[in-house]
């Protein structure tokens, strides 16, 4: 019996051991160890030597999965998360990271977009094969397996295009997917000589990248295992991935030249593509003189969808470009995948960034961080700028520079050269939470202004401040997704505001596509590194998605009209998460609205079965032009065809029949407004009912009919929108959705967020407009000002415009400070929470406008070494015309200075005369005095809220602007603000153009920086100094166009600001001619006297 107690004891024991060891693995799970190769100890011969003894260290019985060589160097091995523990604190260990399940994807847009799920909608690859998509660019890298044409069958038979030969380009570098490829330079080169074909080629070869990227996100092929340096890694396809390709290269590493665009649209129309995609800006002006208008007109006379981007200067309001109803301006959105990199300082304070940096990394131990301001020999030191940093003080450390004045990968260039080891590049308030990511050439990371200050902090108080730089990983299902990039430009639309732009927005930040063999990923010409994909970020890239997701609609319908192919992709659009809430603008954190995302996200699933659409013909178009006043000279420039308006027919913009509608109403008038709209059946037969949700209370609305029914496919039908609109502060902007449905549905809640019947009642509602209409005068201005800054050229009058702002900055803080004081003294115990509410709201608004402002004027005077400029202070005289104007604005039309008033500004708040006192403020101070009974109880959320609707899919948008935006005058000639307008080219690693080195037309700079971040270009506005808008329509720019003076206290106070500057210039040579004018009488009365 003993033998067999002990045979069972140890069968015990060892099954007791082997369920233990099945515990033990069944709580180990695969680590990434990340090794720091160079600093691997003497004692080990090889790094596998190494890496073994460490692995070996924590567990006897691990073993390596896989070793890494490239990517990174270090191990994969399985652990406990106990050992995983110990094994991270080892010297030489960079990092432990638990492995984490990664699904095959393409560059993630077409599975963000629905496009993987094999929708039976979606057309086959034979349907598909027939769609030609023409990319106007910077020309293709044919050799990439994006072009590969394996699957392809025959080049459609309609196709007149060519394979140009040129420079490193030969016939045989197009294929059946590549089904052609030409270049255009005479404008180029007789502009600026000719092309270094050291630099580039004389052919439609790529040599920036921008090109092949926008190519390959249209319409690239499929391309397994595609990634940048280890991130984004899955499979690459365009959005049609069966689509041919056509490439016109018409812009060169300095710029597009209006003449080579033309040159190559009218080709690619002649060539016969379906598809025209064009990620390129010009200037702002009038269709009949803009090129890009032109030739899409002419397309789509010809059945070709064209597709623009909306341009990189958001988020400014009216910054879009591309504007003409006949193209597609696109906007872009953020995805679901993020770059992050972790940030930990010496305090513990952890924060994360966005990199795409996959060199040798930073030890796991800290090193010593200082800020690029503070070990600079320059006064704008902190922006890290070539040889501005003092190598003594920057050697081993990490420095944190300020984004902005330079390109962002070659700040961490200037860093590394300086003898750094590692950047943190932080957001300024001009960037805000806005993070893109870059291949950068040191252990990098960039974050936005919140944590930049942060850590900025951290470095002044901290005697000894350290950090250290994680490495970067690629994360998916980053919510809240999409949202609006910041850099992305917004409405309303500068040339015709009755036109919503933009149409929609798309996947545009951080987007994964082919690139050129020739530059490395960030263009610069240190970075060696060859790549097949990059990523890069632009409405550039989100224009190419809506071209490609076009050919897919095409395809699938290859009888609607661009324009119905155009309705469905707007019509369909989202605006709201599946939870309800709105898509949010990444510039604010919070809800965006369609002055930022147009229609919607794009949702092609969606747009290929819309159900109606909004259809439009060439004759829609030419009423179009005569509704605005254009002659027959100028609608044949647009649209080469000989048209003379109808006198006996009235034109009207709101009968364009377009998929979203502007209603601009008459500031302080109750009006009424019919708009008519005829839709397209490309269902089945169905009947729709009309469904009217509303954020303001200011409009109402009505549709007649209600019901539509439609008993065939392609039938027509028309309704009629009646806006009713009542009195409208200036400046107010409402928004609402008109939804045509099928079917029974529950349309999702939405915010009532309106002031404007709350501030009609108010007794200081004149008031706070004006002060309000001051603050918008400084905005614009202080975006002329930044725009001036960051554009650098001789153009703009930097002195004058810095006073300018200083001016109107000065202004609206007076202004606002008697407003506080005036409304503030009118309370007597007596008024109701929701009048204070309302003006503590006003004030804190116009307050922060004023902030911010003012920051940005003493950075940019301790920038440049100056003192800021000393506040302007008031004469009596000159507060006194501030008083009257707090207490009686002027009535509309009266041009007449008001009379003196007796004291002080200050005097508002003592109390106010009535028998002296104008009409308005004898009823505002006894409504003061009396009673507040008439105001709204309802809570404000302000003078001057936008906010969006929530619209489900399937809605469209309808904006209720304020007649400001027009800017008619009586001919009917709208003012367009003129300004020079940079590329709305990609977004990778560059931040502002250095002067000299674009061309006035073009989207990129040299070879050394190709890749321009393009921040917004204004003009002078015309209420930035009253009565400037006739010689800014006659002269070419607002800026030098200032015969005319400023009235009353505003024009008080900028005389007084130029008053010093005036002398100066003028005294001399006054002088000099009264001088000259009494030698002359005296030389007279001489000769008078001998004669």
């Amino acid at each position: 019996m003993k033998p067999l107690k002990i045979k069972v004891a140890a069968i015990v024991v060892v099954l007791s051991l082997c369920y233990a060891c099945v515990i033990a693995e069944q709580a180990k799970r695969t680590y990434i160890v990340h090794m720091d190769k160079s600093n691997m100890p003497e004692c080990f011969t090889h790094h596998s030597l190494w890496y073994d003894s460490s692995l070996k260290s924590v567990s006897k019985s691990a073993s390596m999965l896989y070793r890494y060589e490239n990517v990174i160097h270090g191990y994969s091995a399985r652990l406990t998360p106990e050992e995983a523990e110990s094994l991270g604190k080892q010297s030489g260990v960079l990092s432990v990271l638990p492995d984490v399940r990664y699904e095959l994807h393409t560059t993630r847009t077409p599975e963000f977009l629905g496009l993987g799920n094999n929708s039976a909608l979606i057309p086959t690859t034979a349907s598909t094969s027939e769609v030609i998509v023409g990319i106007l660019d910077t020309g293709v890298w044919p050799e990439l397996k994006s072009f590969d044409d394996s699957e392809l069958g025959p080049v459609p038979s309609g196709w007149k295009g060519k394979c140009e030969v040129g420079q490193n380009f030969s016939s045989s570098s197009c294929n059946k997917k590549l089904i052609g490829a030409r270049y255009y330079l005479q404008g180029y080169e007789a502009a600026l000589g000719p092309i270094d074909e050291t630099m580039e080629s004389k052919s439609p070869r790529d040599d920036d990248g921008h090109g092949t990227h926008t190519a390959t996100t249209a319409a690239g092929s499929v391309v397994p295992n595609a990634n940048l340096l280890g991130y984004a890694s899955g499979t690459a396809r365009g959005m049609a991935s069966h689509a041919r390709v056509a490439i016109y290269k018409v812009c060169w590493l300095n710029g597009c030249f209006i003449s080579d665009i033309t040159a190559g649209m009218d080709r690619a129309i002649a060539d016969g593509v379906d598809i025209m995609s064009m990620s390129i800006g010009g200037h702002i002006t009038e269709y009949y003189l803009d090129i890009i208008a032109i030739g899409a007109f002419t397309a789509a006379a010809h059945g070709i969808f064209v597709s623009c981007s909306a341009g990189n200067e958001g988020p400014e309001a009216g910054s879009l470009l591309n504007v003409a109803p006949w193209i597609t301006t696109v906007g872009a959105g953020t995805l679901d995948r993020d770059f992050p990199a972790s940030i930990t300082l010496g305090n513990n304070m952890r924060y994360t960034g966005v990199t795409l940096y996959n060199g040798k990394q930073l030890s796991n131990s800290t090193v010593p961080l200082v800020y690029g301001g503070s070990v600079s020999n320059s006064s704008n030191g902190s922006l890290c700028i070539d040889e501005s940093l003092i190598p003594e003080k920057v050697r081993g450390k990490i420095v944190v520079c300020d984004r902005g004045g330079s390109d962002r990968v070659e700040k961490g260039v200037v860093v590394k050269a300086a003898g750094g080891v590692g950047m943190i590049l932080a957001n300024t308030l001009t960037f805000g939470e806005e993070l893109l990511a870059d291949a950068h050439l040191l252990p990098s990371a960039a974050v936005g202004q919140i944590a930049g200050d942060s850590i900025k902090k951290y470095i002044s108080f901290d005697p000894n401040p350290t950090a250290t730089i994680g490495p970067g990983t690629t994360m998916l299902g980053v919510q809240p997704s999409p949202m609006v990039a910041a850099f992305s430009s917004r409405g309303p639309n500068p040339v015709t505001p009755a036109i919503f732009k933009p149409d929609i927005i798309a996947p545009g930040v951080n987007i994964l596509a082919g690139w050129t063999g020739e530059v490395g990923p960030t263009g610069l010409a240190i970075d060696q590194r060859h790549v097949k994909f990059n990523i890069v970020s632009g409405t550039s890239m989100a224009c190419p998605h809506v071209s490609g997701l076009a050919a897919i609609l095409k395809a699938a319908h290859p009888e609607w009209s661009p324009a119905a192919i155009k309705s469905a992709l707007m019509t369909t659009a989202y605006s709201t998460y599946p939870n309800g809430e709105k898509i949010k603008d990444v510039a604010t954190g919070g809800p965006a609205t369609p002055f930022d995302y147009g229609a919607g996200h794009v949702d092609p699933i969606a747009a290929l079965d819309p159900g109606l659409v909004y259809d439009t013909t060439i004759d829609d178009y030419l009423g179009f032009l005569c509704a605005l006043n254009y002659t027959p000279s100028q609608i044949k420039s647009t649209t080469q065809t000989n048209f003379t308006c109808q006198k006996s027919k009235k034109y009207t913009l709101g009968d364009f029949n377009y998929p979203s509608f502007s209603v601009p109403f008459q500031t302080g008038l109750r009006s009424t407004v019919k708009y008519t709209r005829t839709i397209t059946n490309v269902g089945v037969p169905a009947t729709y009912k009309i469904s009217l949700y509303s954020q303001t209370q200011a409009v109402k609305m009505s549709v007649v009919p209600a019901i539509l029914s439609f008993s065939a496919q392609y039938e027509k039908k028309s309704y009629t929108v009646t806006f009713r609109a009542i009195s409208m502060p200036p400046g107010s902007t409402g928004f609402a959705r008109l939804e045509w449905s099928d079917a029974e549905v529950s349309p999702s809640s939405f915010e009532m967020a309106s002031t404007l019947d709350r501030w009609e009642k108010d007794p200081f509602f004149a008031v706070a407009e004006e002060v309000q209409q001051s603050a918008d005068r400084m905005e614009t201005t202080y975006r002329t000002w930044i725009h001036a800054i960051k554009d650098g050229s001789s153009t703009w009058n930097l002195e004058e415009l810095g006073r300018d702002l200083h001016t109107a900055l000065s202004t609206t803080k007076w202004q606002l400070e008697e407003f506080e004081k005036a409304v503030q003294s009118s309370y007597y115990g007596n008024s109701s929470e929701e009048a204070r509410d309302r003006h503590r709201e006003f004030i804190v608004a116009i307050k922060n406008q004023n902030l911010k402002i003012e920051k940005y004027l003493q950075e940019s005077a301790s920038s440049e070494g100056k003192t800021p400029v000393p506040w302007v202070h008031l004469d009596e005289g000159e507060c006194n015309e501030l008083a009257l104007f707090l207490s009686a604005p002027p009535l509309p039309g009266d041009k007449k200075l008001p009379p003196k008033v007796h004291g002080r500004a200050s005097d508002l708040r003592r109390g106010i005369n009535r028998e002296s006192a104008p009409d308005f403020l004898k009823n505002a101070s006894q409504s003061i005095e009396f009673s507040s009974s008439e105001v709204n109880n309802e809570k404000s959320y302000g003078h001057r809220r936008t906010a969006s609707a929530s619209p489900d899919i399937g809605a469209w948008k309808i904006a209720i602007v304020d007649d400001v935006l027009q800017q008619n005058s009586s001919n009917g000639q709208r003012f367009i603000p003129p300004r020079r307008v940079p590329s709305s080219g990609a977004l990778s690693s560059t931040e502002s153009a250095v002067k000299g080195q674009w061309s006035k037309n073009g989207i990129r700079k040299s070879a050394t920086a190709r890749h321009q971040e393009s921040d917004a270009e204004f003009s002078r506005p015309p209420e930035l100094a009253r009565g400037n808008d006739e010689c800014c329509e006659k002269g070419s720019g607002c800026v030098d166009c200032n015969d005319k003076q400023p009235i009353g206290w505003y024009g008080a106070i900028k005389r007084r600001l130029q008053r010093s500057k005036h002398q100066l210039k003028n005294s001399r040579p006054t002088q000099i001619a009264i001088w000259a004018f009494l030698v002359i009488c005296l030389i007279v009365l001489i000769v008078l006297q001998t004669i």
